[in-house]
């Protein structure tokens, strides 16, 4: 038997009442790991300014993928991807298709946002930007 919490719902209306849009895997036609793939090495963070989303409620996030440590890679419209790790273990999130992310108030989703897979809450330990490798230009044949 399923066990339901009255709570979920209300986190999920309260998360999208904030601005929580709600991403599904693949969306805008990018299949989930194709749009982020090869994005591995993280760019440092200047100590001034924290990574940010900015108007993440207003559709800005296009496309995320879990990865299997439990960080989450998050591609915004503009092509930039971050990385987002997480201050609990997110049971879900490896196998979600849709997740929501609950921003501040002004839309940024940043460090002090959190991400709800289902019903559970996952809350940010840290949002830094992820540099995609560079292309090797195709070699000329000889």
């Amino acid at each position: 038997m399923a066990h339901t919490s009255a709570l979920a719902p209300a986190l999920l209306a309260i998360g999208l009442a904030l601005g929580a849009p709600a991403v599904s895997a693949g969306a805008a036609g990018v299949p989930p790991d194709a749009a982020v793939a090869g994005a591995a090495q993280t760019v440092a963070a200047t100590p001034a300014r924290a990574a940010e989303i900015p108007f993440a409620s207003l559709g800005q996030i296009r496309n995320f993928a879990p990865q299997k440590d439990g960080a989450l890679l998050i591609e915004t419209v503009g092509g930039k991807t971050y990385r987002a790790e997480f201050l609990n273990r997110c049971i879900g999130l490896r196998f979600a298709e849709e997740i929501s992310f609950v921003v501040d108030a002004r839309g940024t989703f940043d460090r002090f946002s959190s991400v709800l897979v289902g019903h559970e809450r996952c809350f940010v330990k840290s949002l830094s930007l992820v540099a995609r490798p560079e292309r090797k230009a195709d070699a000329a044949p000889d």
